[in-house]
């Protein structure tokens, strides 16, 4: 349907509501949070590169995989067996 008016209008009506004001104290403790979760990070972090740094002295050099290639090998020979029946 055609406007009901013969001149579109060319305003808007807005309506802007005022945004609350950051006090010193708010950002001050914004900052402190923000400090807080930064030292647990990277506290975390460093727990987590000692833990890495405590399995790597403990390994005690290549993981001998012997024992895993000879049950793979006789699993891979069970199964060709059970394909070519």
């Amino acid at each position: 349907p055609p406007p009901l008016s013969p001149t579109p209008s060319t305003t808007s009506v807005t309506t802007v509501r005022q945004r609350d004001s950051i006090t010193i104290e708010t950002l001050r403790d914004m900052l402190t949070s923000l400090r807080e979760q930064t030292t647990a990070l990277w506290e975390g972090q460093v727990s987590t590169n000692h833990m890495l740094d405590e399995l790597r002295e403990t390994r005690s050099g290549p993981l001998d995989t012997t024992e895993f290639n000879d049950r793979f090998r006789a699993i891979e020979v069970l199964l060709r067996q059970l394909i070519d029946r």
